[in-house]
C-alpha cells in the first residue's frame, strides 16, 4: 500500500511538472514575434517590397503579418518569380541545384552592398 501511495505521488508530481512545462512553451510561442522575410526599398517615386518565397506552409501561416497584408493590398503590381502553370518540375529542381544556391564559402552578403 505504501509503495502504491509513493507511486501515485510521483505520478501526480510528474503530471504537474508536465502541465507547467506545456504552459511555459505555450506562453513563449505566443509572445515570440513572427518572422517573415520582407524587404522594403523606396525612392522618391516608388516603393518596392521583396517577399521571401513560401514553398511549404499550413493554415498557421495565416493571417500573414499586418505589414505584409498591407503591402499586398497597396500594391499596383504583383510579380512572382515563376509561372507555376507552365512549370517543368524536374527541370526546375535541376536549375535550382545548379544556380539557386551559394556554395559553402559564399553568401548573399558577398554579392550586394548594405545600401
Amino acid at each position: 500500500m505504501l509503495q502504491r501511495s509513493r507511486f501515485l505521488r510521483v505520478w501526480l508530481v510528474l503530471i504537474a511538472l508536465l502541465g507547467v512545462a506545456q504552459a511555459q512553451v505555450a506562453q513563449q510561442t505566443q509572445t515570440r514575434p513572427r518572422r517573415f522575410l520582407m524587404w522594403k526599398a523606396t525612392s522618391p517615386t516608388t516603393t518596392v517590397y521583396l517577399v521571401g518565397s513560401i514553398h511549404v506552409g499550413d493554415k498557421s501561416l495565416y493571417p500573414l503579418p499586418p505589414e505584409v497584408e498591407s503591402a499586398f493590398t497597396g500594391a499596383k503590381v504583383l510579380a512572382v518569380e515563376i509561372n507555376i502553370k507552365n512549370l517543368d518540375q524536374s527541370k526546375a529542381v535541376g536549375l535550382i541545384g545548379q544556380f539557386g544556391m551559394y556554395g559553402d564559402s559564399d553568401n548573399l552578403a558577398n554579392h550586394i552592398s548594405k545600401e
